[in-house]
């Protein structure tokens, strides 16, 4: 098969940077799926370890894996490259510290909808598979998707059609981007599945760069509020989903801005310290 020229139906996106610990673990969960209409785009984001040797490594086996290096611009503009490369129905974000069950790709094969998340995110769903057509959705049916989904859908625990999310980037934030990411998403999206069985291991990384604090992080998280809002602010339907929205980013705020003020404060003098 030449798949230089074939089209398929995932396109894996992996950003990563300085990962090589867990790059190896990642790329096997990628290429023993059991479905195999896939592509995978290993972004390099300006490493310093031998992480792209070991996706060139990958990709000498197995020509569904491609390689490209960019400066370190961070995880964002990484993943827009991804995008912007992708040639699949549907994007899979995957982390470089994560990885794919081994019937990922099996499992969601039959899903057509715009959006396909196997989070119950809002820890209140049925516990069944629930597909949504937005548009035939009565206001307070559709304020319901929104209180459920909005605000917890993240790159990594949905899969999200291609063609429909044209246009659609992750923003330069160092926090918080993937959030900003998912709001245009779902306004976007005419159809969206939930409640899927889960397909993804999600590993908590005590350095990685989502649990490290700084000045830079808070600000972006702060700076990822009005982007959010920017984002949903076109599928509001009625003062109830303005009210869901307002309570959404105000715990936005709570959560990821005023806790992280500490926390940046701590970092900096250790730094001066130092």
């Amino acid at each position: 098969m030449d798949v230089s020229c074939h089209i398929p139906r995932y396109s894996i996106i992996i950003p990563f940077f300085n990962a090589e610990r867990f790059l190896r673990e990642c790329l096997d969960s990628v290429v023993s799926q059991s479905f195999n209409e896939w592509e995978c785009l290993c972004i390099d984001d300006g490493s310093e370890d031998d992480g792209r040797r070991i996706v060139e490594e990958y990709a000498t086996k197995d020509p569904r894996i491609r390689c490209v290096a960019q400066a370190n611009m961070g995880v964002g503009f990484a993943r827009n490259e991804g995008i912007k490369r992708a040639r699949g129905k549907y994007l899979v974000f995957v982390d470089a510290d994560d990885r794919l069950l081994t019937d990922a790709l099996q499992l969601l094969r039959e899903e057509t909808a715009d959006i396909v998340t196997f989070l119950d995110v809002s820890g209140g769903g049925s516990g069944r598979k629930e597909t949504f057509d937005i548009a035939a959705l009565c206001d307070s049916a559709y304020s319901k998707v929104f209180d459920r989904l909005a605000g917890n859908l993240l790159a990594w625990n949905a899969i999200y059609a291609r063609e429909q999310m044209q246009g659609v980037l992750f923003p330069n934030l160092v926090n918080c981007e993937d959030l900003v990411f998912c709001a245009e998403a779902f306004s976007r999206a005419r159809t969206i599945t939930a409640d899927l069985p889960c397909w993804y291991f999600h590993r908590e990384v005590e350095d990685s760069a989502a649990n490290s604090h700084s000045w830079r992080r808070t600000l972006d998280s702060l700076k990822s509020i009005l982007l959010m809002f920017l984002g949903y602010r076109g599928c509001i339907r009625g003062w109830r989903m303005w009210y869901i929205l307002m309570r959404k980013l105000t715990m936005h705020f709570v959560l990821h801005v005023l806790a992280e003020i500490p926390k940046a404060m701590i970092h900096s003098i250790r730094k001066n310290v130092r």
